[in-house]
């Protein structure tokens, strides 16, 4: 979607948290103004930005290095060529966080995408119905949310299906 659609501004979500930092992610509902339909998703505040860096050589072995390379042009030879084969598809994986699509997301359902190039944003509401601290809070909460309130057999709805994959949650298990 694009974030602006015949001239008009991305209308901004409901309920926002003030420190989405406390939080993972959180359960919404966009709700059609013009023919009453509703949306119950879920989303992410963060993604998971997990980066490989290619190993480089430590620094005594670039020392030793730039020694070589002006004393001795052989061993300076010799020691790029160790150094080359000990690093060569060495990676060191980096966790990291950065924030989501949230601010201009609209869920995935396609007859939802539809019906916004028909009307327009302005012709839908969303909000943040409740956040929460962990993946598996948020995941359960949505089939539930959608359970409590038949999605799947009311025509006002636009989810047409339910897809959540669950495991035990670990302070639950005994």
């Amino acid at each position: 979607m694009d974030k602006k659609f015949k001239g008009e501004a991305l209308p901004e979500w409901g309920n926002v948290p003030l420190d989405i930092k406390k939080h993972q992610g959180f359960t919404y509902l966009i709700y059609n103004k013009v023919n009453g339909m509703k949306y119950i998703g879920k989303k992410k505040f963060w993604f998971k930005n997990n980066k490989k860096l290619t190993r480089k050589p430590t620094k005594v072995e670039a020392l030793r290095l730039d020694r070589y390379s002006i004393s001795n042009k052989d061993k300076y030879k010799d020691y790029k060529i160790v150094l080359k084969n000990k690093y060569k598809g060495k990676t060191k994986k980096v966790k990291g966080v950065k924030e989501s699509d949230w601010k201009t997301y609209w869920g995935s359902c396609k007859q939802l995408h539809c019906d916004i190039e028909k009307y327009g944003y302005s012709a839908f509401k969303r909000v943040i119905i409740e956040c929460y601290k962990s993946d598996w809070e948020c995941s359960y909460n949505e089939l539930v949310l959608q359970i409590k309130h038949d999605v799947l057999f009311k025509k006002e709805f636009y989810n047409g299906i339910i897809q959540v994959r669950l495991k035990k949650f670990r302070s639950m298990v005994k």
